[in-house]
Order: structure tokens, then C-alpha cells, then sequence
């Protein structure tokens, strides 16, 4: 798999995953259309290398959810992402990359999409570890 030039997704451009990380899994294994929390679909795509997996996921539509949708669909996401991961044999995820379009929009009462985006991630690491008390230790 190779790092593809930034894509133009609603007239901005959209960063895409490095160069140097595609070279530590280059061998594509799966990839895969997806329905997500809130309603909305997701493409993942797996690749492989000697130690290593990409996981890759572009989700459609996120920009329209309202908050609690948002957290939702995020907290999904990650959860397949890490569980593509661990199924995939590579358990210990070590850089993630995201993009968040309208980050700083507000979704909510003093909630922009950035801090609702956090809300589903630290739910679906919540769920991966064991809990919040394993963010205790």
C-alpha cells in the first residue's frame, strides 16, 4: 500500500498516512465497507508487514452527525480499528493519525467536534483496557 498525494474531500485537503508508515505494512490483507454508530459507513483496509499493521479507516459523513451521533460513530470506529488490529495479530497499536473536518465546530453547548471526537475515542480506549480504572493505574 502506498501513501497516496492529500485528497480533496469538500474543498479541503485531506492529509493522507505517511510514506515511512506504509513501508512497515505494505501487504494489503482486507478491506472492507462498514456501517457505523450514527448511521453512517466506513471503509477499513488492513495491511501487513514483518511486526507491523496499518489500519486504515475513512468514514463518510461525520461532518452531519450531531454530537451524541459523533461520540457514537468515533467510539465505533476505534473499536473496530483496535479490534481489526488485535484480530490481525498486532495488539499494540503505537501512532494513529486523525482527521477531523470543522474540528472546531460547535456541536453542542460548549462542545466543539474536537472535544466530542476525544469523548468516543476515550470511550472506545476505555472499553479496550479494561475500564476507567485502568487509567487509575
Amino acid at each position: 500500500m502506498r501513501a497516496e498525494a492529500a485528497e480533496q474531500h469538500v474543498g479541503i485537503a485531506v492529509p493522507t498516512v505517511p510514506e515511512w508508515a506504509c513501508s512497515l505494512a505494505p501487504d494489503l490483507v482486507m478491506t472492507r465497507e462498514i456501517s457505523v454508530a450514527g448511521g453512517v459507513s466506513a471503509e477499513l483496509r488492513f495491511s501487513r508487514g514483518r511486526g507491523a499493521g496499518l489500519v486504515l479507516a475513512r468514514v463518510d459523513g461525520v461532518r452531519g452527525l450531531a454530537a451524541e451521533a459523533m461520540r457514537a460513530c468515533v467510539a465505533d470506529v476505534y473499536r473496530r480499528v483496535l479490534g481489526t488490529l488485535r484480530d490481525g495479530g498486532v495488539p499494540h497499536p503505537v501512532r494513529m493519525w486523525t482527521f477531523v473536518p470543522g474540528i472546531h465546530d460547535q456541536l453542542a453547548a460548549g462542545m466543539d467536534r474536537y472535544r466530542i471526537f476525544n469523548a468516543g475515542r476515550f470511550d472506545a480506549f476505555t472499553e479496550w483496557f479494561g475500564g476507567e480504572a485502568a487509567f487509575e493505574q
